[in-house]
């Protein structure tokens, strides 16, 4: 039977850096307490089976838990933007989004240094002095989303359309599931290689993406980035909110949903004003589109060009691509012509 030499410290930090109890951590490999800790402590060595179970059950790759010494293990987001700003959590599968986040957050790191074409996004950076609602209406022109273009969108198509809109101005936009309990997005600013928005694949109320998309991106301009608490009585996240209502409302966008321009109180019916918010900030659909469909939806259109442009300029190799992009070698082919096809609808418009 062979015995593998991990080290239990490297064990014992596995654990710690998924955030799991020694209770819960026993119960996740099917072994006790007093065996989880045995290992930890250097009493015993883990089988091959056994070792193997370590890393794909902490979702940690097995080369790492063979280093010698802890890695050094970046800082979760500062804030919180929760469901009705609940307490924060951080559960398993969080710490499972952001460590995949990070990895592609590497990537681009890597891309950028080796490929010399790589051009660094540069965002605005407006101020928490600023007017939120002149900010958002200014931003929202930036992008360059006219009212009436928005208002042809088909249902199906507003957060994909929003997303790629906010990827154009250098923000990566990746999707990753967790649950609705720790936050609904996300923003990360580690390096000015990588402005990030993370959206929350579980949200079930699609117009709800859209929302958090410009308000996280409103953090990201704000360079205030983390998990916001979704609190109004937090400045930062008061001016988010209105940030985010001017985006999706400004004034000639209210004027075309609008059946006329009041000059006095109006109380329109509830089904109305459904009616106009769908309008301006419309819900899309979500299938059960194939794998490279699947994937692309969770790193993006921004990514995975930075990822393919590095390859066809030879800065990267395919194996690199490939594992940057997260898919098999065959689906390359695939995700070039979704490119394409991305940009041939720009220049269609």
């Amino acid at each position: 039977m062979s015995l593998i030499p991990v080290k239990g410290d490297l064990l014992k930090w596995a654990r710690d850096f998924r955030g799991l109890t020694e209770k819960q951590a026993a119960d996740l490999l099917g072994i006790t307490v007093a065996e989880l800790r045995k290992y930890e402590n250097d009493d015993i060595k883990p089988t091959l089976g056994m070792f193997e179970v370590f890393a794909s059950r902490y979702r940690v790759p097995q080369s790492t838990l063979f280093r010698e010494a802890r890695p050094d293990i970046q800082p979760a987001p500062k804030d919180y933007r929760t469901l009705a700003g609940m307490k924060p959590k951080q559960s398993f599968d969080f710490k499972i989004a952001l460590s995949n986040v990070r990895e592609l957050i590497f990537h681009i790191e890597r891309i950028a240094r080796d490929d010399d074409e790589f051009v660094a996004p540069t965002i605005p950076h407006i101020r928490l002095s600023a007017d939120p609602f002149v900010a958002g209406e200014k931003e929202r022109k930036r992008i360059g989303v006219d009212i009436r273009e928005q208002l042809d969108w088909a249902t199906k198509d507003a957060f994909r359309k929003w997303r790629v809109a906010v990827e154009n101005t250098g923000i990566f936009v990746f999707q990753q599931k967790f649950p609705l309990g720790d936050c609904r997005g996300f923003t990360l600013f580690d390096t000015d290689m990588a402005p990030v928005i993370v959206v929350n694949k579980d949200e079930t109320f699609d117009v709800a993406k859209v929302f958090t998309l410009i308000h996280e991106m409103c953090h990201l301009l704000l360079r205030a980035p983390g998990i916001p608490s979704y609190n109004e009585r937090d400045p930062l996240e008061a001016f988010c909110n209105k940030f985010t209502a001017a985006f999706f409302m400004p004034l000639d966008a209210l004027r075309a949903v609008l059946p006329y321009w009041p000059n006095e109180p109006v109380n329109w019916k509830r089904d109305e004003i459904a009616s106009w918010a769908r309008k301006t900030a419309a819900i899309p659909h979500q299938g059960g589109p194939p794998r490279v469909v699947v994937r692309m939806s969770e790193i993006g259109v921004s990514y995975s060009k930075v990822v393919i442009d590095a390859l066809n300029r030879q800065a990267i190799n395919e194996v690199e691509a490939v594992e940057a992009l997260g898919l098999g070698p065959g689906h390359l082919d695939a995700v070039k012509a979704s490119l394409t096809r991305v940009r041939r609808q720009a220049v269609l418009g």
